[in-house]
């Protein structure tokens, strides 16, 4: 089973950030960090993650788009999609989840919240394998 998940995030701080959150709570996965959504979406099936971790504003394709083509395709649509973005508005967090994304966390990141989540989705997948 993949213990890998996929970053996909242009800032290197706001990627440093989900690697504390990741080696201080000894999340037991790999992450596979990603600047752009097309350079994430080339890799996408030879990494298989259990999570896909996105921002909204990237650079190209924006974290949107990149929900609907992971979503629209058999291979990736039930891989869970978890937003990390600065856009907090109500509309920001309707459209993700109307693409399909699982879960839309706010930066500043709550990063007890981020952490639990992260344990509880790593459990359910090591339980199910």
């Amino acid at each position: 089973m993949s213990r890998k998940m996929m970053l996909i995030e242009d800032n290197p701080e706001n990627r440093l950030v989900i690697c504390d959150i990741i080696d201080f709570d000894r999340v037991d996965v790999e992450l596979e960090q990603f600047g752009t959504a097309e350079q994430a979406l080339a890799r996408i099936a030879d990494i298989q993650p259990i999570l896909v971790m996105m921002d909204i504003a990237l650079p190209g394709m924006n974290g949107i788009e990149a929900a609907r083509v992971l979503k629209s395709n058999p291979q990736t649509r039930s891989i869970p999609i978890w937003v990390v973005s600065a856009h907090a508005m109500p509309d920001d967090r309707e459209l993700a989840m109307r693409v399909g994304c699982d879960a839309y966390f706010t930066k500043p990141i709550d990063t007890r919240a981020f952490a639990c989540r992260l344990r509880a989705l790593v459990e359910t997948r090591k339980e199910a394998a």
